[in-house]
């Protein structure tokens, strides 16, 4: 993509094409990817999933929010020129930050900017959000945290209304899991965590270590996490990542583009529950979520 798109993308951001047959329950839903440890395709999963909510017609925004380690950009094939620090330094607007990703999705890299928004000052704020607002006609946001409990993943899952987990059968991809779900759970009270099960060999096998994980939970917590769904382990998934290729783009006959499509029904479905309870916010309310979060 060359300047000039990216220019008109940013431009028309607030003008891209409406939901197709989907039921428009107001405001942006936005959603934190999450997981206990790295390697369990926690950002593979954010990227596919936004994809195909942009293929559906929906305004789709990612923050790439894993701090240092940041690779949204690379999964998707483009190259960011900016990200959240240079914002908050001047060096560009919000808008400018902004990069295009396949089916028209925008991409929000973090950097190293992530720790400078607990220091950001009320005037720094109020510009922010103010040119912020064009970004407020988005139907989703997907935050791409990173693996396990920093302070930093910690501000952006409590700062997003809803959180999927990711985790792999693999036992210490589920017990790393298990780990931060109890500590959102007993810490900070969140009734709204998903859990998605990566890598697995069938949709069985997801539905046993959702099941798995809820026994020790309701056992050791009195808590239960509800099922996003299951991705199954796809050889087409490793050569998309070796040659930067978005999977649901590249090969959407694969076997885990398949899962991924019955993810985001199950996710954003007309009749799926977990549409019609989910809550709904913009992309300022997020951010000044972010920030109260930050600076607590």
């Amino acid at each position: 993509m060359n300047h000039d798109q990216a220019t008109s993308l940013r431009n028309l951001a607030g003008n891209t094409p409406t939901k197709v047959n989907m039921e428009d329950l107001g405001g942006t839903r936005i959603i934190a990817i999450t997981s206990g440890k790295g390697g369990v395709g926690k950002t593979n999963t954010a990227a596919n999933l936004a994809f195909l909510a942009a293929t559906h017609g929906y305004r789709v925004l990612v923050i790439d929010a894993d701090l240092g380690l940041g690779n949204m950009d690379i999964v998707m094939g483009v190259t960011s020129r900016f990200h959240v620090g240079d914002v908050l330094r001047g060096n560009c607007s919000l808008q400018e930050a902004l990069t295009q990703g396949p089916g028209g999705i925008l991409i929000l890299p973090g950097g190293s900017g992530l720790d400078e928004i607990a220091r950001i000052s009320d005037e720094q704020l109020m510009s922010i959000l103010k040119s912020a607002t064009s970004l407020n006609d988005f139907d989703l946001i997907i935050i791409d945290t990173g693996a396990g409990i920093s302070d930093t993943i910690l501000s952006f899952l409590l700062a997003s209304p809803e959180a999927i987990v990711v985790t792999t059968p693999e036992p210490t991809a589920f017990s790393d899991a298990y780990a931060v779900i109890k500590y959102l759970v007993t810490k900070h009270n969140r009734k709204d965590l998903m859990l998605l099960v990566n890598m697995v060999r069938n949709a069985s096998e997801g539905q046993q270590i959702h099941m798995k994980m809820n026994i020790m939970l309701k056992r050791f917590i009195k808590s239960e996490i509800r099922y996003a769904g299951a991705v199954v382990e796809d050889d087409m998934l490793r050569k998309c990542i070796r040659k930067q290729q978005l999977l649901s783009e590249a090969f959407p006959a694969s076997s885990a583009t398949k899962s991924y499509q019955t993810v985001f029904q199950r996710l954003f479905g007309q009749q799926s529950e977990l549409t019609r309870s989910a809550p709904r916010g913009s992309f300022s309310d997020f951010f000044k979520r972010l920030v109260q979060v930050r600076r607590a």
